[in-house]
């Protein structure tokens, strides 16, 4: 897939390019340089959520709360800074209104963990197959 034929991709691109960019030249510390990547990468995860949930692919809640999670504990580089029951609070919200948007744009939300194998299409983990509301082929969650 060339990034061309995916906006996420290419937002993911620019967003690694950025971050690379202040870490190279911020004189950051390097627990301030490993906030400023792991930002990038869940800024990153949420704009493919996004775009997945706009070609009405299937949504992982993990993938979701995990990013806002990582996102939440990574505002400490700009001073920002909550304690473990702040950022469980503001992630549960975050889960539940995410939830309550996806259920009214109708699209799939998922908790079951998904693999991709080359060629052969999404595999749950038990071996089983992505099931009737997946099509055929080479498929991705997000």
């Amino acid at each position: 897939m060339s990034v061309s034929n995916s906006p996420a991709s290419g937002i993911v691109t620019a967003l690694g390019a950025i971050a690379a960019l202040v870490i190279a030249f911020a004189h950051l510390t390097p627990a301030q340089a490993a906030m400023a990547a792991s930002l990038a990468t869940a800024a990153g995860t949420i704009v493919v959520i996004i775009t997945g949930v706009m070609a009405g692919k299937p949504v992982s809640m993990q993938a979701l709360t995990g990013a806002t999670a990582i996102i939440l504990a990574d505002l400490a580089l700009f001073g920002i800074r909550m304690d473990a029951e702040e950022r469980g609070a503001v992630v549960a919200a975050v889960a539940v209104f995410a939830g309550l948007a996806l259920h009214l744009l109708h699209v799939t939300v998922t908790s079951a963990p998904v693999t991709l194998e080359s060629g052969t299409g999404a595999r749950h983990r038990d071996g089983g197959s992505p099931g009737p509301h997946r099509p055929s082929g080479l498929t991705e969650e997000i």
